[in-house]
C-alpha cells in the first residue's frame, strides 16, 4: 500500500499496541449523550485559554496539556477557572513550561495541578509525564 493509500494515521513514534487499541479491533465509547465517539479526539486544540475554557465547559475531555504563557488567560488561570466548574473541574491538567520555578509549583499544586513538564519537551518525557496523570501507556 502506497503513503497516499493510507487509512488510518501513522503510528506514533514510541507507538505500542495495547490490547483492545482502535487499530486493533477497539470499540468506539460512548458520549453522555449516547453518540459514538472515538477515544481520542485530536481536533481539541485552541490557540488561546478563553477558547478553549468555553470548548471544554461544553465538551470535558480525560487531559489537557496547557502552555503556561498564554495570549489573553495563562495556564494558571485557566486551570483555576476549570476546577471552579462542575463540568471541568476533574479534567487531568499538565501545565508545560519553561522555567518552573517552586513558586510556580507550589501555585498550582493549590489549585489541582496534576503534573508540570519542562520545555523543551520530547517524547520519552512527555508520555512519562501524562502516565503519571492517566494510567500506563
Amino acid at each position: 500500500m502506497t503513503e497516499t493509500q493510507r487509512t488510518t494515521a501513522p503510528e506514533p513514534e514510541g507507538y505500542a499496541p495495547r490490547n483492545g487499541d482502535r487499530r486493533h479491533g477497539r470499540k468506539p465509547w460512548l458520549d453522555r449523550s449516547g453518540a459514538k465517539r472515538d477515544r481520542y479526539r485530536e481536533d481539541a486544540t485552541e490557540n488561546d485559554a478563553r477558547s478553549a475554557l468555553g470548548k471544554l465547559v461544553a465538551n470535558p475531555v480525560h487531559l489537557m496539556l496547557s502552555d503556561l504563557n498564554m495570549p489573553g488567560m495563562d495556564g494558571m488561570q485557566l486551570l483555576k477557572s476549570l476546577r471552579e466548574n462542575k463540568s471541568t473541574q476533574r479534567i487531568g491538567f499538565i501545565l508545560v513550561t519553561g522555567s518552573p520555578t517552586p513558586d510556580l509549583i507550589e501555585k498550582g499544586q493549590a489549585l489541582g495541578l496534576n503534573n508540570m513538564i519542562e520545555k523543551p519537551l520530547d517524547s520519552v518525557s512527555m508520555k512519562a509525564c501524562i502516565e503519571r496523570v492517566v494510567c500506563k501507556l
